[in-house]
C-alpha cells in the first residue's frame, strides 16, 4: 500500500539539526525518521523499505535527481545556499515540517488525492481518476433533475474526460493547491456534489470563483451552504484581500439565495458563452 511510512534525510547538513524535535509531529504519527549511513541517495538506503512508502527530505540537487529517479517522493529543504530548483516542493529552514505538510507532499508524488478538510457532516478532497464513475453518476442525477446547459454543462465522453482530469490534477491542484474538489459524506460512501475554487480569465479579468454543485437528493438540507461556508474560510486564509466572484444565471433562485446568504453582493451583469450572467462578489478577509 502507497502510504507514509519513513522520512529519509540525505544531506550532511541534517547531522548539525535535532531532528527528534523537528520532526516530533511525524514521529507522534509513526512515521519513522532516518539519516542514510551514506552522503547523497541510492537504493540501498531504504534498507527493506519501498520507495513508496518514502519520503526524501533533501538538501542538494544532485540527491533529489537521484531520489526521484528511483521513484520516491521528495520535499526540498534549503539548509544552505545550494538552489533546490528541481523539487515542486521546497521549503526553507525546518519549521514548518509537520506531518499534514508531509503527507501532502507525498500524495501529491504519487497521484494520491488531497483530504482538504471536513465540515460537520461532509468530507471534501480532490477528485481522482479513480472517482469517474461516481462523477458521472452525480452528473447524470442533475441531469434527470434539471436537464444540462440550464446551469451546469455536461462532462465529456470518457477517453476526453479522463485526459481532461489528468490535465486538471496536474495544471490545478498542483499548481494552485485548489481546484474543484468532490464533497462526500462523512462515512466516504456517497457522493453529495462538487464546490471549490477556480482561476479563470473572465472577459480579460483574472478572477477567482467559487462553484457549487449539488446532487438533487441533498438540496434544500444546507448541504450547499455548509460546504461553500467551509470554502469562504479556506479561500479567506489562502487568498487574503482577494475579491471572490460567482457567476449565476438570473433565473437560478436557489443559488441566487444561497449566494446572498453567504455575504456575497450583485455587482454587475457579464455575458459568458453567450449567456446573461449576474456576477457576484464577496471580499476575502482572514
Amino acid at each position: 500500500m502507497c502510504s507514509l511510512k519513513e522520512i529519509l534525510l540525505c544531506g550532511e547538513e541534517w547531522k548539525q539539526h535535532d531532528t527528534v524535535t523537528i520532526f516530533a509531529d511525524l514521529l507522534r504519527h509513526g512515521v519513522r525518521i532516518r539519516l542514510p549511513e551514506q552522503a547523497g541517495f541510492c537504493l540501498t538506503d531504504l534498507s527493506g523499505t519501498k520507495a513508496e512508502n518514502v519520503l526524501a527530505a533533501v538538501t542538494d540537487r544532485k540527491t533529489a535527481d537521484a531520489a526521484l529517479a528511483a521513484g520516491v517522493a521528495v520535499l526540498g529543504v534549503e539548509l544552505t545556499d545550494q538552489a533546490l530548483g528541481g523539487c515542486r516542493y521546497v521549503i526553507q529552514g525546518v519549521e514548518d515540517i509537520t506531518y499534514e505538510y508531509c503527507r501532502r507532499v507525498f500524495r501529491r508524488a504519487h497521484c494520491l488525492p488531497w483530504e482538504m478538510g471536513r465540515t460537520g457532516r461532509c468530507l471534501i478532497r480532490e477528485l481522482c481518476l479513480a472517482d469517474l464513475d461516481d462523477l458521472y453518476d452525480l452528473y447524470e442525477s442533475v441531469y434527470d433533475s434539471d436537464g444540462f446547459g440550464k446551469n451546469v454543462e455536461p462532462l465529456f465522453e470518457r477517453d476526453k474526460e479522463e485526459e481532461y482530469q489528468r490535465q486538471y490534477l496536474e495544471n490545478m491542484y498542483a499548481l494552485w493547491g485548489y481546484g474543484m474538489w468532490l464533497v462526500w459524506d462523512a462515512d466516504r460512501k456517497h457522493l453529495i456534489g462538487r464546490a471549490g475554487l477556480e482561476r479563470k480569465v473572465i472577459n480579460g479579468e483574472n478572477i477567482l470563483e467559487i462553484g457549487y454543485l449539488i446532487a438533487p437528493k441533498y438540496r434544500r438540507l444546507g448541504y450547499a451552504y455548509e460546504v461553500c461556508q467551509w470554502i469562504l474560510e479556506f479561500a479567506a486564509e489562502h487568498c487574503p484581500g482577494e475579491k471572490l466572484n460567482a457567476f449565476i444565471e438570473k433565473d437560478n433562485r436557489a443559488s441566487l439565495s444561497l449566494i446572498r446568504k453567504l455575504g456575497f453582493h450583485w455587482e454587475n451583469q457579464e455575458i459568458l458563452q453567450g449567456k446573461a450572467m449576474e456576477r457576484y462578489v464577496k471580499s476575502l478577509l482572514f
